[in-house]
């Protein structure tokens, strides 16, 4: 039975000429970059679905100043506006991208390959920073280390991180944690990435 990313990119197909060959594209992608990042698959396509149902042209809505992030003479050189929303299937940011060695022209052009495969590098990156900052407090469990490295795809590191609640004896407050992660977007987030059942 098709589960949720497939219902998606099943109907985000048809607005494509060629539906088949959407499928298998981002299928082919998000295993390539799954087995490259050591990030399995089903991860990558419940962040897809949330960030942009499978839709390839998805743009946010929320903008971001790329100063100081970037130089003026990088931003002119590469056409990147002074304001930059997330592009494509994982929401990704242009000069985000270019930091980390990625065309930011093709992020801006929607390019499959090059959306998922910054998205995936971003969220092994995201996620070991998260793992390396909680290892270094003591925390052990997966589930945990899981949900606030999924978190920090959703809201940054240092968003996560200063959100963070300890007990007394230095372990990790889930619950008080989780709630102090910003209620709409961020704790649907997660939630939505341990919940949905998709292979």
């Amino acid at each position: 039975m098709a589960d949720k990313f497939d219902v998606a990119l099943q109907k985000e197909s048809t607005k494509m000429a060629a539906p088949d060959k959407y499928i298998k594209e981002i299928n082919y992608r998000i295993n390539l970059y799954a087995d490259k990042y050591n990030i399995q698959p089903c991860v990558i396509k419940k962040v897809i679905l949330q960030e942009s149902h499978v839709w390839f042209r998805t743009a946010g809505g929320s903008f971001k100043n790329v100063f100081p992030d970037i130089s003026e003479a990088t931003r002119a050189r590469w056409g990147i506006p002074n304001q930059v929303r997330e592009y494509g299937l994982m929401q990704v940011y242009p000069h985000y991208a270019l930091l980390d060695g990625f065309n930011p022209k093709k992020i801006m052009d929607y390019d499959i390959d090059e959306n998922i495969h910054a998205g995936v590098y971003h969220l092994r990156d995201f996620f070991n920073q998260m793992l390396d900052h909680l290892k270094k407090k003591g925390v052990t469990k997966w589930f945990d280390i899981f949900a606030f490295g999924i978190a920090s795809y959703n809201a940054g590191v240092a968003g996560v991180k200063n959100r963070l609640v300890f007990n007394a004896n230095g372990t990790l407050n889930y619950a008080a944690s989780f709630v102090r992660l910003p209620r709409v977007p961020t704790q649907g987030y997660v939630t939505n990435m341990l919940t949905w059942d998709i292979d």
